[in-house]
């Protein structure tokens, strides 16, 4: 399938080249103009399938095939931190500290990271089609660092290998730099993709996600005020506005705390949503809604902001500019940061853009009268909070011991998305492959 791919590709390559079609873009790493190849994007479920497929079909089979031929495809394999960083004293930290992805930020902030720093990184002049225990084993020996050296191959690169959720889970594919539009869809493993779909579109949201989108919220508004009074730089956003920010994601996640799930009539067992907690209760769209319209109305000191957002949380008129202003903000941690860097805030922005969204759609069906039909987005959703279990939290973090509830417990509020052709009719229609080829041993029609 890969070699048959790869044939057509170079075959209408060279019959645009015939025509004098010169569709071109913009090498980000070295600057310069290329002509623009179709790509083929090949994923399946694990990494360590990806393993297989580079061992079984590129090393024994492509390559064998492919001194007969005039082609040789150039190949980048992405993979998570987790799998690819060579930094020991990174991955020592994240064990105590926290996240990987966190670690990373604040050791390239400071610019102490000597993989990151090597040229070779950002360059991604290795062609050679190699898997990830490989490429680790390259980046230790050569001091670079394999996570970046990956994906700045991406754009350059004839077949780019991933995992389905790099694609289908939108928190991962927002913030990842490749384009599938007039490009090759691979997908293997195809049986698995229904539930890494209904994966993609749901999200858990806990008091202690808002908790950290509000600390970073702070830190920035720190930096911004900093950098206008210090370096003269133009203002982002007006301090009054942060804070807006700040005080709205605060009173969404005191409101979610103070819920009530001991509702006799919707109070359920959290086991039939296969949850480990004994007790949750699913919400109706208009207690959904109201968490964060409602919610975010509730000032925690009683004051109103002044010259603030929104003074009175909230609305569906200013909801936009709310999700605007906080991707203002992702942007420009990026650029001081590096890209992707916040990804608190990205998960947020995916929280409110998703509820966002489910209004509109909620608030059309109404007008239309289409409730009970398959229009309406929430009749592919259930929406369950709960409180579950915190284990040692005497050795959490202060953040933590501010995110939970009584008695050792923090909230949790689950958007699960029980219908897998949302996430994969988004895709499909807003990256425009140019072919999708799904492919599975185990599949049944």
């Amino acid at each position: 399938m890969l070699c048959a791919s790869i044939g057509w590709v170079n075959h209408k390559r060279k019959e645009l080249i015939r025509k004098g079609i010169k569709e071109e873009f913009m090498d980000i790493n070295s600057e310069k103009e290329v002509v623009k190849n179709i790509q083929i994007y090949y994923s399946s479920r694990t990494h360590s399938q990806l393993t297989n497929v580079f061992y079984s079909i590129i090393k024994h089979q492509v390559i064998k095939e492919i001194k007969k031929t005039c082609y040789f495809p150039e190949t980048t394999v992405l993979s998570s931190r987790e799998n690819s960083c060579v930094n020991d004293f990174i991955r020592t930290s994240a064990k105590s500290k926290g996240s990987l992805n966190n670690e990373c930020l604040k050791v390239r902030k400071i610019n102490a990271c000597k993989y990151f720093l090597n040229p070779m990184t950002k360059k991604g002049e290795d062609n050679s089609m190699i898997d990830i225990e490989e490429l680790v084993f390259k980046g230790k020996k050569q001091h670079f660092c394999p996570f970046y050296f990956s994906r700045s191959k991406i754009q350059t690169s004839d077949i780019v290998f991933l995992p389905y959720n790099y694609i289908f889970d939108e928190n991962i594919s927002s913030v990842m730099d490749f384009d599938l539009k007039n490009n090759i869809l691979v997908v293997d493993e195809g049986h698995n993709l229904e539930s890494v779909c209904e994966e993609g579109s749901s999200i858990t949201c806990s008091a202690s996600n808002l908790n950290d989108a509000y600390l970073e919220l702070q830190s920035f508004l720190l930096a911004a005020e900093k950098a206008v009074k210090v370096k003269g730089e133009k203002e982002i956003l007006p301090p009054s506005r942060i804070e807006s920010l700040m005080s709205i994601v605060e009173n969404i996640k005191l409101y979610i705390q103070r819920l009530e799930i001991r509702d006799n009539n919707n109070f359920i067992n959290a086991n039939g949503f296969g949850f480990n907690s004994n007790i949750g209760k699913k919400l109706s769209p208009k207690e959904l809604f109201d968490v964060f319209f409602e919610g975010s109305k509730k000032v925690s000191d009683q004051k109103k902001l002044k010259n603030s957002l929104t003074p009175d949380g909230l609305t569906p008129d200013n909801f936009q500019l709310f999700i605007d202003d906080l991707t203002n903000i992702e942007h420009s941690i990026n650029d001081m940061l590096g890209t992707n860097s916040s990804q608190v805030l990205s998960e947020t922005i995916r929280l409110f853009s998703l509820i966002y969204r489910l209004y509109l759609n909620h608030k059309d069906c109404i007008e239309k009268n289409e409730l009970q039909t398959e229009k309406s987005l929430l009749n592919s959703y259930r929406i369950l909070i709960q409180d579950s279990e915190i284990k040692d939290i005497s050795k959490s973090n202060n953040k933590k011991r501010k995110s939970v509830t009584n008695n050792g417990k923090e909230r949790l509020l689950y958007i699960l998305c029980l219908n897998p052709g949302l996430r994969l009719n988004q895709v499909i229609n807003e990256s425009k492959p140019l072919s999708f080829i799904l492919t599975s041993g185990k599949t049944s029609i």
